[in-house]
């Protein structure tokens, strides 16, 4: 397909497909809009996780009400996150405010790394701080399900080639050759 040509926006903003233009978008989670077509295309883990130097400093928690007494780094807009965990096969739902928080995934991933807090991010942008061990896992045995990756387009645009080609590139690549869900090593 080298014919077919693209334009990529790396923003992390919800955009609204038909009255931006847009062909197709990647999401992560659970979709709102039943007007758009959603293909599968990843599994995404995400994991709890801080420097070993502020687990030193502050301890490491044993269970989610603990993170209470941490600075927690958490993703996205809203004053109040919140954190999910499975505790003995039950959802719990903990909500997290946070010394810092910010909507860009490599930015919380960094300021765990330098000992600011605990972070809760997908594995794909803290996989290799993990295998480098300048962060370390907390609460792993309590992590819940996985989101899913979808690619995400108008109902319109079902039968655009350039979307149906580049849809199946990513389930290709995603799903055979990148580890999503955890970091190799």
């Amino acid at each position: 397909y080298r014919d077919v040509a693209g334009e990529v926006d790396l923003s992390d903003r919800a955009v609204d497909l038909i009255s931006e233009g847009y062909d197709l978008v990647l999401r992560i989670g659970v979709l709102e809009d039943s007007s758009l077509i959603a293909r599968r295309i990843a599994s995404i883990d995400r994991v709890y996780c801080a420097s070993p130097a502020y687990l030193a400093e502050r301890g490491t928690p044993q269970k989610p009400e603990d993170l209470h007494a941490h600075d927690c780094l958490p993703y996205g807009h809203s004053r109040q996150a919140q954190w999910r965990f499975q505790v003995q096969g039950k959802p719990l739902i903990l909500n997290i405010s946070g010394r810092m928080r910010a909507n860009n995934g490599e930015l919380l991933r960094d300021t765990a790394g330098a000992g600011l807090g605990i972070t809760y991010l997908p594995t794909f942008i803290v996989g290799a701080a993990l295998r480098d061990g300048s962060l370390v896992r907390v609460l792993d045995d309590l992590r819940p399900e996985p989101l899913t990756l979808s690619a995400v387009y108008p109902q319109h645009r079902q039968a655009s080639r350039p979307v149906q080609a580049f849809i199946e590139f990513l389930r290709e690549h995603l799903e055979s050759g990148v580890e999503l869900n955890e970091p190799p090593g």
